[in-house]
This record gives C-alpha cells, structure tokens and sequence, in this order.
C-alpha cells in the first residue's frame, strides 16, 4: 500500500493563518457595516439535493473574508480548510496553480476571488487568493478498508480510515478532494505531492493517513496533543534532519 498523506487544520493554527472564529466570509463588504451578515442564497446549495448549483444558489464570484480582529498585521497562507460552509477551501493563486496541475482542476468547485480585508477595509494580504467551493470529490477512488474503521469522537455515524487506500494508481493525479464526512475539510496527498508540499508552501499541516484518526479525535486536545507534535510530519522530518546532521558531525 502506498503512503497516503492528510493535510488537516486544527482549531490553533500558525502564525499568518486567520482563527476561524475571527473572520466573516460573504460576498458582499459595506465599509458602514463591515461586520454585516448577508441573508444570500448561495450558502443554502445543498449537493445530496442537486449536483451542480444554478442561479441564486451558485458560487459568488468575488468573496470577502473579513478579518474582525485587529490582532492580525497580515494574512499570510497557502491552504486553509475550516468549518466556514459546506467544502469551501481557501488557496493561494501558486497553492491553485499546484491543485490544477495534480488531479484538481475547475470541475471540481466554483472558484471566486477572494479578498481579505480589516473592518477599514484594507487589505491584510500581499498576494492573490481564492475560496473554492467544491462540488466534485473523488470518493469513488479510495478503498476505505471500512472493516477496520475508527469511530469519530463525539460524532455519531461517522467513521474514520486509517488503512484507507487508492483502489488503483492513476497516472498525473496527487491530490485528492473527499466528501467523506470526517475528510471533508482536508486534502489528500500522495508522496510526490507530498513532497512538493514540505518544499515549496509554508505551514503544511500534513499527517500519515493511519495517524489521522488519532489527530482527529484529539484535534481540541493542545496538552495532549500540541500543534507541533510528533505526527506532524515537517516535525519528523526535521528530526530525521537534526539527526544525520548530528552523526556526520561525530
């Protein structure tokens, strides 16, 4: 079985990444009502009642994350997946340009600009984003090895796959989009995406597939389970690192 890889954010994140709890995202930014919620459309689509939205319930074009607290100089982030509204990423035009170019191209979401902004108004970001809303995932492709199945605390029904698998290799496809209830907020890699991850964006929060369950089950759990931890896997290769340095110097 190939290595499968889980890029997940936890509640506590790095440095250049906004709490979740600490923006609005909507499509509209009056600078009189910079804290307003819109009553809009687009956040009923519902895809176990129709495959792709149309008319009101599409995707914006053009969104506004609202970053309301002043603690934050600057935005700064590569991929971010949270509980925001159903399979909404947030990417960087160079972590877009990745996706499009290893399995993840326009059919699988709506695409709008997004802009991030204070309560004034002003940009918080030096490059360009984007919030996907993903309508298409790859489910069918993985053998979830459901006979070995952990249950996801606290959640009933749901379940989580340490042994999960490609069910085949597929040739120029590395990243992967799942609806999966309990993977709905990740990203699957495999070692070359993986790879290309730990080298060229900055804070991957990437996991084995068969720790994933431990970390999920335990992702409020920061005494327990800090946000560098021994599972996170640009911290074991820093480890490896640290070590050969350590004997070629002896």
């Amino acid at each position: 079985m190939k290595e499968l890889y889980i890029w997940f954010n936890r509640t506590h994140l790095p440095k250049g990444y906004p709490l979740q709890n600490d923006f609005i995202l909507k499509s509209q930014f009056d600078l009189e009502q910079p804290r307003k919620i819109y009553d809009e459309k687009w956040k009923m689509y519902n895809r176990f009642n129709s495959e792709y939205p149309t008319g009101e319930f599409q995707f914006p074009c053009e969104m506004f994350m609202v970053v309301t607290k002043k603690k934050y100089k600057e935005i700064d982030f590569d991929y971010y997946s949270c509980d925001v509204g159903t399979s909404i990423k947030f990417v960087s035009e160079s972590f877009l340009n990745f996706l499009s170019t290893n399995g993840i191209d326009k059919n699988y979401y709506e695409q709008a600009k997004l802009n991030v902004l204070d309560l004034a108004g002003n940009s918080l970001v030096s490059k360009n984003y984007y919030a996907l809303r993903f309508i298409k995932s790859d489910d069918t492709l993985f053998d979830f090895q459901k006979d070995t199945f952990k249950r996801a605390a606290g959640i009933r029904n749901h379940f989580l796959y340490p042994f999960m698998e490609l069910k085949r290799n597929i040739v120029d496809k590395n990243v992967f989009s799942l609806f999966e209830f309990c993977y709905e907020e990740t990203l699957i890699l495999n070692e070359v995406a993986k790879e290309y991850v730990l080298k060229h964006f900055s804070n991957p929060q990437l996991h084995k597939a068969e720790d994933y369950p431990f970390i999920f089950n335990n992702q409020h759990n920061y005494e327990m389970l800090p946000y560098n931890n021994s599972y996170l896997i640009h911290c074991q290769q820093a480890k490896i690192a640290a070590k050969r340095s350590f004997l070629s110097s002896h």
